[in-house]
């Protein structure tokens, strides 16, 4: 490891040691962006990264000199976290230095084709799944106030209504994160999407939940999408409960989406459908189990209807810092759980120390 790389000790000093302006996105489990602050205490082992994925942070950074604002940079870094969600130091430095032995300090120059191939046999570099992706550089282009994509006015106008010829296999995925990106800025869309949901092909609602989960929503349309679910679940929930949710996955630390949350685990569903709702809520709604009751109805409805996927699931939530604590609080006191519970615990610590 050479002088240079020694003297850096953080990505942030980094990006601001090659004059740069920079924003940093967690495409961990759903794709937001994470303050510049919060990440420099993140790297200074001040706080745990939030929201792991596989025990690890995955990052979207977009970069550009301060003079040249009109060519921005993107890096996707992963990084391991310790027993204690914290960013692996030694990981974290061992990328900085194959990034300096590259580039050297002017990370906005030109790289040659020698230095572009030592870059991508970078360990830390990942691709991001194609609706990631969509969302980061939707994302991107609000900050940068960049144009839409081209797919953008074909997946406005079939969300519209403007072209009853378009099919919805057609569109552009980036088109769709592009107008989802922009709700707040669009109302009459937002006002289609609450309105229309229920009367779409369920393969695009399917699709459109994968969308609309990476997006803060206007309030009015979390709303009237939770009204849309709350009326499923009292019909008999069924797929589109399961599209609702994941749509509203941004707001799942509200009141209203914790309480649907808590109906729906209440209901009863069919297996296949159960277990689609488990894991949804334990990779995308885990803030609406928050609500102690919610958490409750989730641990037993996940020894009932998943017993399979029960070590998997809870070891996922563990990984979440804001969840930790209470689930570790039901591994202590199991015995006061249902007798479901207790035996899906037994099993899992039973896997644990077998190293299964």
């Amino acid at each position: 490891m050479n002088q240079d790389t020694l003297s850096v000790d953080t990505l942030t000093e980094f990006l601001k040691m090659g004059d740069t302006h920079y924003y940093i996105f967690d495409l961990s489990r759903l794709v937001r962006r994470i303050e510049n602050e919060e990440f420099a205490a993140m790297e200074a082992g001040m706080m745990p990264f939030p929201t792991p994925m596989q025990q690890h942070a995955w990052l979207g950074i977009v970069f550009w000199h301060k003079a040249r604002k009109d060519q921005p940079y993107v890096w996707f870094a992963k990084f391991p976290l310790d027993e204690r969600g914290l960013l692996s130091h030694g990981a974290r430095q061992h990328y900085l230095q194959i990034i300096v032995e590259a580039l050297g300090r002017d990370i906005t120059a030109q790289a040659a084709p020698e230095q572009e191939e030592l870059l991508k046999q970078n360990p830390y570099i990942f691709t991001p799944p194609e609706q990631k992706r969509a969302a980061f550089h939707a994302k991107v282009g609000i900050l940068l106030e960049q144009s839409a994509s081209i797919y953008y006015e074909e997946a406005e106008a079939y969300i519209s209504g403007h072209n009853s010829s378009q099919k919805w296999q057609d569109l552009g995925v980036q088109g769709l994160h592009d107008v989802a990106s922009r709700l707040s800025l669009n109302p009459k869309v937002a006002e289609r999407i609450a309105t229309h949901f229920e009367q779409w092909p369920e393969q695009f609602q399917h699709a459109l939940s994968n969308v609309l989960e990476h997006h803060l929503m206007p309030s009015g349309l979390v709303s009237n999408l939770n009204s849309l679910l709350q009326k499923d679940i009292n019909n008999g929930p069924g797929k589109l409960s399961v599209h609702l949710l994941r749509s509203l996955a941004s707001a799942a630390d509200s009141k209203a989406v914790q309480l649907s949350v808590r109906q729906l685990l209440s209901k009863p569903l069919p297996s296949s459908l159960a277990q689609d709702l488990l894991i949804i809520v334990a990779a995308r709604c885990w803030p609406a189990l928050q609500d102690s009751k919610a958490r409750q109805l989730y641990i037993e409805r996940l020894s009932d209807c998943a017993p399979e996927l029960f070590p998997h699931l809870f070891a996922d939530l563990v990984g979440i810092p804001q969840q930790r604590p209470h689930l570790l609080q039901i591994l202590r006191s199991h015995k006061e759980q249902p007798e479901s519970v207790q035996q899906a615990l037994a099993q899992m610590t039973q896997q644990v120390q077998q190293g299964v």
